[in-house]
């Protein structure tokens, strides 16, 4: 396997508008407060339109929050199953269909729409499911488990039944053949509107996989190696244009923010600050914009035209009293979402791209 530097990457991608420089970004926030009732926010995925989803919940998080939508930073709820105790909205698309998870009263995650104030369970031959990614067309990615022992879980589509509104088919997607025979470990963390998903694969070979299901008939494999030395690796976001970041690892000692390209697949790693040995790529968009987690600690984090940015030190004065914890989500626009800490509360925001300095 051949390394290819992150310039070759972004290059052959087609992801970058200009060649990497030493540009910054400064971001201007926006708190997005909880729902009426609610005391803290966190937000997991937004659109193009600048929609965001996620949850609202009370001062004692315990499986009682509720899914919520932000609309030009005005919180909805979007409510919970029948009976059930909890509701989150992990993804929204441009259409403004929301998936995500919750429960029917039992605390086990159902992956479920939200529609018109109400939360839906879409696979009831589930004990466990969980809705991650909603395409344009309204196809859900996720993850399903029948049962508590074997395999686990194992990533799955959900497709609209046009003949039936709300129902779905599930496809299940295939695992890796195991040399021993075993069922192998898989979990979807994402997917794009083209049809591909990425998560995790493990098996008695080795820990982890970065795993991409391609869109084709049968849903091919195909693993994502880690960098040369390295141990592990895992997918955790995918544009548009088929690339994908995650991380390689060496287990708890080091870990580095990679990306692949969409035609080859090679792997290529992401700058870190000096000195540093822990990072994480969590979600790219079509421009090449990455967000992610950097040090020891996790501290959130963007890549723009290849070069890292702290996004604590990113903000200009709205973030003012902000203590900036996770970036979950990214859009075309180069928006980003997530949570932190304001006041000692947790609250959701999104962070918008305001200028480029030298």
């Amino acid at each position: 396997m051949v390394k290819l530097t992150l310039k070759s990457v972004l290059a052959t991608s087609a992801l970058a508008a200009c060649a990497i420089s030493s540009a910054s970004v400064t971001y201007r926030l926006t708190a997005l407060a909880p729902a009426p009732g609610y005391t803290q926010s966190v937000a997991m995925g937004l659109n193009d339109l600048g929609q965001v989803v996620g949850y609202s919940a009370p001062n004692n998080i315990d499986f009682n929050y509720q899914g919520t939508i932000w609309k030009n930073g005005q919180p909805t709820l979007l409510g919970k199953v029948d009976r059930g105790n909890y509701s989150l909205a992990s993804s929204i698309n441009k259409a403004g269909e929301i998936t995500g998870e919750g429960d029917n009263g039992n605390i086990r995650p159902q992956v479920i729409i939200f529609a018109k104030g109400k939360a839906s369970i879409i696979d009831s031959g589930a004990n466990n499911s969980r809705g991650m990614f909603i395409s344009k067309t309204g196809v859900i990615a996720g993850n399903y488990a029948r049962g508590f022992g074997g395999g686990g879980w194992n990533p799955v589509l959900y497709t609209p039944d046009p003949r039936k509104p709300g129902e779905y088919k599930r496809t299940s997607l295939p695992q890796f053949p195991d040399p021993s025979g075993a069922q192998s470990y898989c979990y979807c963390f994402g997917g794009n509107n083209r049809g591909e998903v990425i998560g995790q694969i493990s098996s008695s070979l080795w820990s982890a996989r970065g795993g991409l299901w391609n869109a084709d008939a049968t849903h091919s494999l195909t693993l994502l190696d880690p960098l040369p030395n390295e141990w592990d690796s895992y997918a955790m976001g995918i544009n548009d244009g088929g690339t994908v970041v995650g991380y390689s690892d060496t287990g708890v000692f080091s870990s580095t923010p990679v990306i692949w390209s969409a035609s080859t697949h090679e792997v290529a790693p992401l700058p870190l600050l000096p000195e540093e040995i822990h990072g994480y790529a969590w979600a790219i968009n079509g421009a090449g914009t990455i967000i992610g987690a950097h040090g020891e600690n996790g501290q959130a984090c963007v890549w723009v035209n290849g070069q890292i940015q702290d996004l604590q030190a990113s903000l200009d004065s709205t973030g003012a009293g902000w203590t900036i914890e996770f970036a979950s989500g990214i859009n075309k626009l180069g928006q980003i979402v997530g949570y932190g800490q304001l006041n000692g509360k947790t609250t959701a925001f999104v962070l918008s791209p305001i200028s480029t300095g030298p």
